[in-house]
């Protein structure tokens, strides 16, 4: 429809979501041929003809997932499912609130697929999407997991229906039938390099699904220009109409943080920041907005820090979302925004942008964000998208330095990355017998063992042949401060904090260091600071708010990611090849970082003593921001969370347990009370 009527259209389409806006009543007759149906006035009698009609229409687009109100399709949301219901291959392009997400879910009811894999960009989106599914009892015939557990417990007869990352996906890939249905929300990042860790691993599952015949597969994504989605068939739905339009304010620097606080005291607002730092920054111009809940106040101080900006923010009533931070602080943070009236202003970053819930009647831009920067604009095209919410905020407002009118409407060229031979290359030489064979000679290894690796460790032939040439490069000193420029060598620009991060490993690992012969303990992270400030060779002058943050980023994201991952493979040589030639102080190397994880990060000193269900809710509760090493982590503990999960499950169904063991009056209810006041 919007391609119908062009320009001209959409400049009407907006008048009229204006007037809306403004509490006007437009007629439904009017609505009904902008196809702004959403807005239908449901008081206004229908006393033409015509007016029955679009009512008639109207009502063959129920929304029929939606139990607890009744909700129509507009006509071109109504295309898009019919577009899906008679196409195997979509790439779905629409505007960010368009509905993409709704229209999805309504095919899942309508058409109910057997087996569901649908990947997110982050765990963040994931959570939310999974408890949106979970709270509709449309979807209860479906068993909704990330995890499939090491043994089997109890198992679901449910449909199975997985909803995680890239990374996550790839773990339980093996245990799941042929899909029936394959989903790549934010398919945008389709185009990142398989050179990368990320990219590698979402283009696997991507190529996955085509190889396996999925049955169907939708791919989300923004407007844009794509290129080489059509090599594997894809059939193209693709409209710019929307039933949420923008109003764009360009606003002189010196007033920004002004209009900022002016109406955020009044109105639903987010600020976007392209960074931790500039978050960090921006504290001192930012007013309060609201009195905080004392008592995640006080956690947040006990367990953090009192400088930490995201304590300083929230003491203003102000909240906070980045990916430098425990899941279950983001997952608070945006329950408060959503859900309670009296919090009015969020900051974040693109954590907030990549296909989460947030729906604001205002978006600011924070003046130091580069908009126009290639790498920027599908974020800030994302972010935008956020601001006002189909049938209820109609006209969203944006606020920024920058005139950024155009950025609505310029499209982002994406080339899919697996179009290209050099890509696909990175894929197809981890499964090349000769390949596989010439670097099992180079390294001393069997085929059969360096298959397995492939298969476990989910990384390409190449990254593994990187990791075998770092493994043997002999290091100066047998300390762990040396292992994240290592990592450096594998990984390249996808780890670039290895000079900080040599610092952050042992403010992390270590449980105390030497200053003028004196002993300091490495508890909290009032010492981790003093460490830091220490030890660190550079930028003297960093916020002990920084310092948190990379601590954060080192723990939940440099420690798993990337390190763990070179141990884990350094470790099942050692297992396997007792004379394999390491490097000079390599397996020493090794071995205390192992040992040190475990005992900070899990409070253990022998992992492998745990089952491997066991060790996949451990892994599962850190990955939400539970500390572990907390004394009522009883391996008795675990073993009763383990004991009643089904075989297929994730963090929510851990945390419905924890809440009926509470309940239960029993042994760990006391423990469990606890983790729910503290964490969920």
């Amino acid at each position: 429809m919007d391609d119908l009527f062009g320009r001209e259209y959409n400049d009407k389409r907006k008048t009229f979501l204006e007037r809306i806006e403004r509490k006007e009543n437009p007629s439904n007759i009017d609505l009904g041929i902008l196809g702004l149906t959403t807005y239908f006035s449901k008081e206004t009698l229908c006393n033409s003809f015509f007016e029955k009609i679009l009512f008639a229409e109207n009502e063959k687009r129920h929304i029929k997932h939606i139990k607890n109100k009744k909700m129509f399709f507009m006509p071109l949301q109504d295309d898009a499912l019919r577009f899906l219901e008679n196409n195997k291959r979509v790439l779905f392009l629409a505007p960010t609130s368009f509905g993409k997400t709704l229209i999805v879910k309504e095919y899942i009811y309508s058409s109910r697929p057997n087996v569901i894999a649908y990947i997110v960009p982050t765990n963040a989106l994931g959570y939310e999407l999974e408890s949106s599914f979970k709270s509709n009892p449309s979807f209860d015939d479906y068993l909704i997991f990330d995890k499939v557990g090491g043994e089997s417990t109890s198992l679901s007869h449910k449909k199975p229906f997985f909803i995680g990352t890239q990374e996550k996906f790839l773990e339980i890939r093996d245990s799941l039938p042929t899909i029936d249905l394959f989903i790549i929300d934010e398919a945008y990042k389709l185009e990142d390099k398989t050179t990368t860790q990320r990219g590698y691993k979402l283009s696997k599952s991507f190529l996955d699904s085509i190889d396996s015949s999925s049955k169907r597969i939708i791919l989300l994504c923004p407007i844009a220009r794509t290129i080489g989605f059509d090599n594997y068939g894809f059939e193209k739905f693709e409209t710019r109409f929307n039933a949420v339009d923008r109003v764009f304010h360009s606003l002189p620097v010196d007033s920004f943080f002004e209009k900022l606080n002016s109406l955020s005291r009044a109105e639903k607002s987010i600020l976007y920041c392209p960074s931790p730092t500039t978050i960090n920054l921006s504290l001192s111009s930012i007013r309060s907005v609201t009195e905080p809940d004392r008592k995640f106040l006080f956690d947040l101080k006990s367990d953090f820090h009192k400088e930490w900006s995201v304590v300083k923010y929230f003491e203003k009533g102000v909240l906070v979302h980045h990916g430098q931070m425990p899941k279950y602080i983001q997952n608070k943070m945006i329950n408060m925004f959503l859900d309670n009236p009296n919090y009015k202003l969020l900051i974040g970053t693109n954590s907030i942008s990549e296909g989460i819930n947030t729906p604001t009647k205002n978006i600011f831009i924070h003046p130091s964000t580069s908009c126009h920067e290639r790498k920027m604009k599908m974020l800030i095209k994302n972010t935008i998208g956020r601001a006002g919410r189909l049938g209820e905020m109609p006209i969203g407002h944006i606020y920024s330095v920058e005139d950024i009118r155009d950025l609505d409407s310029d499209d982002v060229e994406i080339v899919l990355s697996v179009s290209s031979d050099e890509e696909c290359a990175e894929l197809s030489d981890s499964f090349d017998e000769a390949r596989i064979e010439a670097a099992s000679l180079e390294n001393g290894i069997s085929s059969d063992f360096l298959k397995e690796l492939i298969k476990e460790t989910k990384m390409s032939l190449r990254t593994l042949r990187l990791i075998f040439d770092v493994l043997k490069t002999s290091q100066r000193f047998p300390s762990i401060g040396s292992f994240p420029y290592m990592a450096h060598e594998v990984f390249g620009n996808d780890y670039k904090w290895q000079y900080m991060d040599s610092v952050l490993i042992r403010g992390v690992l270590q449980s105390c260091y030497f200053e003028s012969g004196i002993e300091r303990p490495l508890k909290s992270f009032s010492d981790r600071i003093a460490f830091y400030r220490l030890k660190s060779r550079s930028n003297r002058d960093i916020s002990d708010s920084d310092i948190i943050d990379n601590y954060m980023r080192f723990i939940y994201s440099s420690l798993d990611n990337y390190l763990l991952v070179i141990a884990n493979v350094a470790k099942k040589i050692m297992l396997n090849y007792s004379d394999w030639p390491f490097g000079t102080n390599v397996k020493e190397i090794i071995n205390s970082f192992l040992q040190s994880y475990y005992n900070s990060i899990y409070g253990i000193v022998n992992f492998e003593s745990y089952s491997p269900g066991a060790q996949k809710v451990m892994q599962a509760l850190r990955e939400y921001g539970v500390s572990l090493t907390d004394s009522i982590f009883s391996k008795e503990f675990i073993s009763e969370i383990e004991s009643k999960l089904n075989d297929r499950y994730s963090t929510f169904d851990i945390m419905n347990i924890i809440k009926g063991i509470a309940q239960s009056n029993g042994a760990y209810s006391k423990s469990c009370s606890y983790l729910l006041k503290k964490y969920f």
